[in-house]
């Protein structure tokens, strides 16, 4: 059968192959004797998971690249030819402790800052990208000797003044803001009023009592010279009593 039979008067039987070719290169063409032509489909499978295998009869085997796009921006899409499509998760590691990173699919990686707030008004906050949150005492030093300083988590510095108060109604109790040390400013008995000034009738009063004899002559005597030399005085915590209350400058 894949003979064209004829025979010519000059030299006898003529047997012309004959043609098997179906004009298809998606085909291998051949003769089998016993039924004639035949036209075996092409294998067009290149073994490789990365191409979509097909044939066209006009250009034959065709092996058209896959697309491994799965639409999400979170993935590195790549092909390897013996497993198919593959699909890595992306590093959203910026280096950076002071962001939350993640990542989402329709737009890939976010770097979201993270909240460094702990709550505490004693502290600064900040964050520092190579270690992250920072929470740094806030100084409560408000340079005088005279407070306690200290601070509240929720209001912040608290400057409590130290107490002076010796207990002693006579003395003027007061705090040195240089030193912190507490000092107790003896007022002279003559000043009834307290107010570090002797007029004349607290003078002539005291010395009144001195004539009684219940009040030492050097305190009258000293409490006379205050008033007649400007009334106004203080008290040196150095000198013992009557001459520790001297002239106020400018008296």
């Amino acid at each position: 059968l894949c003979t064209d039979d004829t025979c010519d008067p000059a030299v006898g039987c003529v047997f012309t192959p004959i043609p098997c070719d179906d004009q298809d290169l998606c085909t291998d063409d051949t003769c089998d004797p016993a039924v004639g032509c035949v036209f075996t489909p092409i294998s067009c499978d290149d073994q490789d998971l990365c191409t979509d295998d097909t044939c066209d009869p006009a250009v034959g085997c065709v092996f058209t690249p896959i697309s491994c796009d799965d639409q999400d921006l979170c993935t590195e899409d790549s092909c390897d030819p013996v497993t198919g499509c593959i699909f890595t998760p992306i590093s959203c590691d910026d280096g950076d402790a002071c962001t939350d990173d993640s990542c989402d699919p329709a737009v890939g990686c976010v770097f979201t800052p993270i909240a460094c707030d702990d709550d505490s008004a004693c502290t600064e906050d900040a964050c520092d990208p190579a270690t992250g949150c920072v929470f740094t005492p806030i100084p409560c030093d408000d340079g005088d000797a005279c407070t306690e300083d200290a601070c509240d988590p929720e209001t912040g510095c608290v400057f409590t003044p130290i107490t002076c108060d010796d207990g002693d109604p006579n003395t003027e109790d007061f705090c040195d803001s240089e030193t912190g040390e507490c000092r107790h400013a003896l007022y002279h008995p003559a000043d009834l009023n307290q107010d570090w000034r002797i007029v004349i009738g607290e003078a002539i009063g005291y010395l009144a009592g001195w004539q009684q004899g219940t009040n030492p002559i050097g305190y009258a005597i000293r409490g006379a010279y205050i008033w007649q030399n400007g009334e106004h005085y203080t008290y040196d915590e150095a000198v013992s009593p009557p001459l520790c209350w001297v002239l106020a400058q400018g008296s």
